[in-house]
């Protein structure tokens, strides 16, 4: 099932049955076939009329509002599925402390074990790189069996992330203005690429867990917080290497980005920004339609979709929320 992204400004969208109809600004109109259409990301200024939404809503079909430069606004859709015995497991499940930490655990390792692999493999093919915290996330991961409460997992975890985003300037093989990972504002086109990315994997993982019938807003690593979709952050966890930070690599060291595809400016308090231009955008929907619908290798070596592994982890989340087997988090092999 494929996404549509709507990133020219000023399109009106109609439709004439199970087609969309985009009409531009200067006259052209493209037919989109909704048959195998999931999702549908719309950026900036586009018009579309309320039973168009409903309609696309009543097809099963996601549209989530982001701003021209990629900062998520909302989603609309069916909203939650009818299973409310899994959200009651899993609300259950929230009040139980150790169910809570074990979980918390598991998720942490699950993500430094990737970071872990991702160094190691780049060290591989590249071994003049600068990258010394292979060992230092092989001593984390053994720390945190020795762990016993759940701040001390969390402050791991963000200390794992430093060590990780310190080579990660070593993976970057032209140069570049990255120092460090900073969430808001992006300062760097390397930022800027990240969390764009990851707001795209929340987006997907949240519409992936409302279907399965999981309340996204309930958690385990990450603490429950108003507008935070706390479960799915937790479950993307394992997938930010695979998917996102090596999306982020390859569109860098291949040169498929250049100056002209970003722009700087402030934000509300002044502080500098850099953000994706409209073409620059458009590669990026590119890369990201590629990097999730291709295949991708799993630990045990079998072939996957990672659209096809967002789900499957949801399903086998739910499993486990409900005591029917353990959860292991996806690894890159």
């Amino acid at each position: 099932m494929a996404t549509l992204c709507v990133v020219s400004q000023g399109i009106h969208i109609r439709h004439e049955g199970r087609r969309l109809l985009l009409h531009y600004p200067d006259k052209t109109v493209r037919e989109i076939p909704l048959l195998n259409i999931e999702r549908i990301f719309i950026f900036g200024n586009a018009e579309i009329s309320t039973s168009l939404l409903g309609y696309l809503c009543e097809q099963g079909i996601d549209i989530s509002l982001l701003t021209v430069h990629g900062k998520f606004r909302g989603r609309l859709g069916r909203g939650f599925s009818k299973n409310i015995y899994l959200r009651e497991a899993q609300y259950r499940k929230s009040f139980d402390r150790e169910f809570v930490f074990t979980t918390a655990k598991i998720i942490i390792q699950g993500k430094i074990k990737n970071q872990r692999e991702q160094l190691m493999r780049f060290k591989r093919n590249h071994p003049d790189a600068d990258i010394g915290g292979v060992n230092e996330l092989e001593r984390f991961l053994k720390e945190t069996e020795r762990k016993i409460s759940l701040n001390a997992l969390r402050g791991m975890e963000g200390i794992a992330a430093k060590i990780y985003f310190n080579d990660f300037k070593a993976m970057l093989l032209k140069e570049t203005d990255f120092e460090k990972r900073v969430r808001r504002p992006p300062g760097d086109k390397i930022n800027a690429l990240l969390s764009l990315g990851y707001t795209f994997l929340v987006n997907e993982m949240t519409g992936i867990l409302e279907a399965i019938g999981f309340d996204p807003y309930k958690g385990f690593l990450h603490e429950t917080s108003y507008g935070r979709v706390s479960l799915s952050l937790d479950l993307i966890e394992e997938f930010r290497v695979p998917v996102v930070d090596r999306l982020v690599l390859e569109g860098f060291n291949k040169s498929i980005f250049s100056d002209e595809d970003f722009k700087e400016g402030n934000d509300e308090n002044n502080r500098k920004t850099v953000l994706l231009t409209e073409p620059g955008m458009k590669k990026f929907l590119s890369l990201w339609e590629k990097k999730v619908g291709k295949i991708g290798r799993k630990a045990e070596m079998d072939l996957t979709h990672f659209r096809k592994a967002f789900r499957d982890q949801g399903l086998l989340f739910a499993g486990y929320i409900r005591n029917e087997n353990t959860y292991t988090p996806f690894e890159i092999g």
